[in-house]
């Protein structure tokens, strides 16, 4: 016959050992999520692969702005029409996400590159991007003796291989594509810092404006109210991924802003608090890559909407 009270001892040492292994895989899988949280992998593995929930909400507008989610750096891809315009490339640590990007979108060609300033920040996986998809046009901004990285030279010589033209563009300057029009409002001329010498774009479709401030110093922004330029907006990607002063009370008032967003992964010192406070005391809604991942932007030219990957 069977011993039955072995039988119960039976099953509670293997009830037992179950609940044990069950709590030592959940420990595992915390200690390794934790690791790869620290060093970031779970953003760089997700940030691009949930783009297309974004997507799947939007209302087919003719003008489409996506703010990628890069961490501390910017990438905009602009599409409008049958035309793309990347507008800068994330950094260098998510090289090849950006060209990944635009093949699964299937996307071989770029209308127009722009280069708003020879950082890492901004140049990343351009290079990546110039030897895999066509580009039409590349705009910079000119750098006369300011010190520019190794892969500015690179993406130089690519471009040069590729036999893309490339433009160094200044304030007054005009591209336009259809009813959609690009004006270089910044920089009014070069300098040696590169920062002074960075592009700010004005995109106009319609009535719907939006402001592009790259890696503009406060010195360039001041000049761009001194001198009058039409810097107004509807929506603004502040500059230098939200930096003390990147934005001040009066470049506010001047552009008038209904809605901000801000490139950036959280620091000690990045978004600042005294610009964050700013932005939303103005009566500003304030969007952030590093809460809202991927942030789109739609317009039909007179009304727009901001989509966000997450809620």
């Amino acid at each position: 016959m069977i011993d039955k009270n072995k039988t119960k001892q039976l099953k509670a040492a293997k009830h037992k050992i179950r609940i044990l292994i069950t709590v030592c895989t959940a420990l595992l899988l915390l200690s390794v999520s934790y690791i790869m949280d620290a060093c970031g992998v779970w953003r760089n593995i997700f940030t691009f692969s949930r783009i297309a929930s974004v997507y799947e909400e939007s209302g087919g507008y003719p003008l489409s702005v996506t703010v990628f989610d890069v961490g501390n750096a910017n990438c905009v891809l602009v599409c409008f029409e049958d035309h793309c315009i990347l507008i800068d490339s994330g950094m260098q640590k998510l090289q090849n996400n950006i060209a990944d990007k635009l093949r699964s979108e299937n996307i071989d060609k770029i209308d127009l590159a722009v280069l708003s300033c020879p950082d890492e920040r901004y140049i990343g996986s351009m290079c990546e991007v110039a030897e895999t998809v066509r580009i039409d046009r590349f705009v910079t901004c000119g750098c006369n003796n300011a010190k520019t990285p190794q892969e500015y030279d690179d993406l130089l010589n690519i471009l040069d291989t590729k036999n893309t033209p490339v433009e160094y563009a200044v304030s007054g300057d005009e591209i336009s594509f259809g009813e959609m029009t690009l004006r270089i409002i910044s920089p009014d001329k070069t300098d040696e810092k590169k920062s002074d010498n960075s592009l700010a774009v004005r995109l106009t479709y319609g009535e719907f404006v939006m402001l592009f401030m790259g890696n503009t110093s406060k010195k360039a922004r001041d000049d761009l109210i001194s001198r009058g330029e039409n810097i107004s907006c509807d929506v603004i990607l502040i500059a230098c991924q939200g930096r003390a002063n990147s934005v001040t009370d009066a470049f506010l008032r001047a552009a008038d802003p209904d809605d901000a967003v801000i490139s950036v992964e959280q620091t000690d010192y990045i978004p600042d608090d005294k610009v964050i406070r700013r932005i939303i005391d103005y009566g500003c809604n304030l969007y952030r890559t590093d809460y809202s991942g991927n942030i789109v932007i739609e317009s039909d030219g007179s009304e727009y909407k901001i989509i966000t990957q997450f809620k």
